[in-house]
């Protein structure tokens, strides 16, 4: 890749560890010629370290596409502020009530948080998600009411013969928003 561009993202391998190092471009560290042209001001993904960083360094380098998400491990004011909206969210919804410790077999949860790149900045999003892989899920219904596309084809051909309007809209924590869940499903919790 020649220049990078202030905002830009970045994967690479490091060539010692073999791990992956992303982040994004804050801006040049050195001049665009001589011993320094690949060094520029970074922020990692891993620790939200920020300083200079030589990206000729990286093995298989390339450009993060800003439409893909990419999950973020490090904590900052904005990470916390995603959390407690989340928080708040499940609260809202009434998603939980507070059991007392029985020694029940219960289900960790995680946090992930994502950014991504839109119109108007960088927008930070996390979810609290339950490892559901720790349930015993064998007598449960594992499909999803979901609309074919057939189905959606004939409903827009049937609104057009009509002349209606068709308006989509998206519902904000819609899968918090479903039926109750009648099982009980015991969960861990977790730190913000």
């Amino acid at each position: 890749m020649g220049y990078w561009k202030k905002g830009q993202r970045f994967q690479g391998l490091d060539p010692v560890t073999g791990m992956l190092i992303s982040g994004k471009i804050l801006g040049r560290a050195g001049k665009v010629t001589g011993v320094n042209k690949d060094c520029y001001n970074v922020q990692l993904d891993n620790d939200g370290w920020t300083g200079w960083f030589n990206l000729a360094t990286l093995r298989e380098l390339s450009e993060v596409n800003e439409n893909i998400e990419m999950i973020i491990l490090f904590s900052n004011d904005a990470v916390s502020l995603a959390k407690n909206k989340e928080i708040q969210t499940w609260i809202d919804n009434k998603v939980f009530e507070v059991v007392p410790n029985e020694g029940q077999r219960a289900i960790s949860v995680r946090w992930i948080v994502t950014e991504k790149t839109k119109d108007n900045g960088l927008v930070i999003k996390a979810r609290l998600v339950a490892r559901g892989f720790e349930e015993d899920t064998t007598s449960l219904r594992k499909d999803s009411p979901t609309c074919s596309k057939e189905s959606v084809r004939l409903l827009v051909a049937f609104a057009s013969s009509k002349q209606w309007a068709c308006n989509t809209v998206d519902v904000k924590s819609a899968y918090l928003q479903g039926d109750k869940i009648e099982r009980d499903i015991p969960k861990t919790t977790t730190r913000i």
